[in-house]
């Protein structure tokens, strides 16, 4: 799991998973939205380490939430 710095948009009604860039503090792990989320957006890909998995039933995350994330 992960704290969000900041909030991650995302629609309510499915799971999404956000590219995000990831940052360890103090033993804990911390992440923030990496540019643009568009499929075409190369540069957001390459530069992201991590996906958010957004849960369906959440929507948007706040800052300061715990999330789970994929490293990639």
């Amino acid at each position: 799991k992960a704290t969000t710095t900041q909030k991650i948009r995302s629609k309510e009604g499915r799971v999404d998973f956000i590219r995000v860039n990831t940052e360890f503090k103090d033993g804990q792990i911390f992440i923030k939205n990496s540019f643009s989320q568009q499929t075409s957006n190369f540069l957001s890909m390459a530069k992201s380490d991590a996906l958010a998995i957004v849960d369906a039933a959440k929507g948007s995350l706040e800052s300061v939430e715990l999330v789970d994330i994929i490293t990639i």
